[in-house]
């Protein structure tokens, strides 16, 4: 696909960034061969007030109908909220820059989208292993995460923008979708989608569009001191303190942050655990 392809794009890939300049390459390189995809246009926003993603971007402009942009503000409301606003097409795709698709995915999910008059579409996540991740982490169910069967509805318990699909006409607001009220606590995708469902709109999963994921052992430790470490507690307590001043819509980040503790403290019981520093009583 050239940089200067005609007709206009049909769909958006919308990418937020922050210091992944391999994962974004990577990205950039697998969107660049995508076979059987509508027109489409790629937005990829900086959330580094620095743009040090521009030197990633630049050399595959002569392959994409590709922008850039920078976002000064930190959060992911911001950047996503950002994307949607610049970028045109009449579908929006998200993905993220640690994740390449396969050379079928935006085709699988424009055709699962045309084909059921699907609002949102969402597709499955397969993981890779690199060398050295321990097996008791490789059989982590946490890695398992199941969309419904082809074509079958999905909830908004398990949405998410990782690998989603939507008729920009069908969002709340065609170029703010996501709430700032998450911008600092996560759940901003979640709180959109379920939103859309509330309203009528239909969700469906399509197993043919896979995008991948590679785990290596940095990757996971980083992770790991996320779930459990300082990051996490932080966003919880902003999460309690939005809720005790009665802000009901941070309800929807602390269950589903309730929901994902749970998951994650049986997901590898017997396993080895998880290396992040535990947070005890504060996650309470």
């Amino acid at each position: 696909m050239s940089a200067n392809a005609d007709p206009a794009p049909v769909a958006s890939v919308c990418i937020c960034t922050l210091a992944r300049p391999k994962g974004l390459s990577r990205l950039l390189a697998a969107l660049a061969q995508q076979i059987g995809a509508p027109p489409f246009e790629v937005i990829v926003v900086d959330n580094d007030a620095s743009g040090t993603a521009v030197d990633v971007v630049e050399p595959f402009r002569r392959q994409l109908r590709l922008s850039y942009f920078v976002q000064p503000l930190r959060g992911l409301t911001h950047s996503r909220n950002m994307a949607v606003e610049r970028s045109i097409g009449a579908y929006v795709a998200f993905i993220d820059d640690d994740e390449w698709p396969r050379p079928d995915w935006l085709a699988n999910l424009h055709r699962m989208a045309t084909n059921r008059a699907a609002d949102a579409v969402f597709g499955p996540v397969l993981v890779q292993f690199a060398d050295g991740v321990p097996s008791h982490i490789q059989g982590c169910s946490l890695f398992t995460h199941q969309l419904p069967e082809h074509g079958a509805s999905v909830p908004w318990q398990t949405t998410r923008t990782s690998n989603a699909y939507v008729r920009r006409a069908a969002l709340p607001d065609p170029s703010r979708p996501f709430r700032d009220a998450f911008n600092l606590t996560g759940g901003e995708d979640c709180d959109l989608f379920k939103r859309m469902l509330d309203n009528g709109a239909v969700a469906v999963a399509a197993a043919d569009a896979a995008r991948m994921f590679l785990l290596n052992l940095s990757v996971w430790r980083d992770w790991g001191n996320d779930v459990y470490g300082e990051q996490t507690v932080t966003r919880i307590e902003r999460s309690l303190a939005a809720i005790e001043a009665g802000d009901v819509d941070a309800e929807i980040t602390w269950q589903l942050r309730q929901v994902a503790v749970s998951r994650l403290s049986g997901a590898c019981a017997g396993r080895g655990g998880f290396p992040g520093p535990a947070c005890g009583s504060r996650w309470r």
